[in-house]
Formats: structure tokens, sequence, C-alpha cells
């Protein structure tokens, strides 16, 4: 990996991070497990063809929410790091 690379990864990721930080990820996952507990009810035939997709997009939705922890732990360590760096000028 050349020195571009690496930052293009770290920047896309700083990015992905930024990005799902402002989502409501486990209000999401609560819509998800609403739908899949009425789906097969409502409209079985829909259900059958939606509920792969639902399992895939909610086991996105929990991905992102360990992303989103791992972007706020970022964030507190950048703001506690600036903090130290303030109190020694």
């Amino acid at each position: 990996m050349t020195n571009e690379e690496y930052k293009a990864t770290q920047d896309l990721l700083l990015q992905a991070g930024r990005m799902v930080d402002v989502l409501d990820l486990n209000g999401f996952r609560d819509r998800i497990w609403h739908a899949d507990s009425i789906g097969s009810v409502l409209d079985p035939t829909l259900y059958r063809v939606a509920h792969r997709n639902l399992e895939a997009i909610d086991q996105l939705a929990s991905d992102a929410i360990r992303l989103k922890g791992s972007f706020q732990n970022i964030k507190s360590q950048v703001a506690l790091e600036l903090e130290a760096v303030r109190d020694d000028a």
C-alpha cells in the first residue's frame, strides 16, 4: 500500500464514521424488527421476498453501530488530546 492509498483509506474510513455518527441506527433496527414481526401477517407473499433483504439490512445496521461506536471513541480521544495540548499552552 502506498502512502497515498493509506491516506485515502484513512480518509474514507473517517468519512464513513462521520456518516453513521448522525444516524439513529437503533431506531432504524427497531423499525426493521417491527416490519419483520408483522410482515408475515400483513402480506405473507411480500414478506417471503423481503425477509432476506431485511435480515441483510439489519446486519448492516448492526455493523454500522459498531463503526459508530469506534468513531465516537476516536472523537473522544482527539478531543482529550486537544484539551491536553491547550492545557500545556
